[in-house]
């Protein structure tokens, strides 16, 4: 089963290609759920009544360490054979939450970072982590 991870699930567009990819994931691969670092958001429920669950891990801030731990047990579960990461937060928070637990991770790269040199950091630190990563546009892989 896959773990889909956002950052929030207010409506945009990268909030709106997962809910379509879990909406339509082959049921070879068993029933997703997705995870959201804080808020509620309009797309989770698009997403509940599709019959996907929603885990609300309520980040305050977005990296807190309470739902980093919380996130690292659910993983543990042996449940999720795949974390597939959306956004800025939710890729740096998932790949740390990931290490050890045996779930490779996949990250969804939205957006360019280049004016927060912080963020490109973190990300090119934590890419080791990851299992495959999948872009946006040709752009945002460079």
């Amino acid at each position: 089963m896959i773990l889909y991870l956002v950052s929030e699930l207010d409506v945009g567009g990268a909030e709106k290609a997962l809910f379509h990819l879990a909406r339509n994931l082959d049921a070879r691969f068993g029933r997703p759920a997705v995870a959201c670092l804080r808020g509620r958001g309009r797309v989770g429920e698009w997403l509940r009544d599709a019959g996907i669950d929603v885990i609300h891990l309520d980040a305050t801030p977005m990296m807190a360490p309470t739902e980093f731990g919380h996130l690292r047990r659910i993983l543990r579960t042996g449940r999720y054979r795949l974390l597939h990461t959306f956004l800025y937060h939710a890729n740096i928070f998932g790949r740390l939450a990931a290490i050890g637990t045996g779930v490779p991770v996949i990250s969804s790269l939205r957006v360019m970072e280049v004016d927060r040199p912080f963020r490109t950091k973190a990300d090119r630190w934590t890419i080791r982590f990851v299992a495959a990563e999948t872009c946006v546009a040709e752009a945002v892989r460079q």
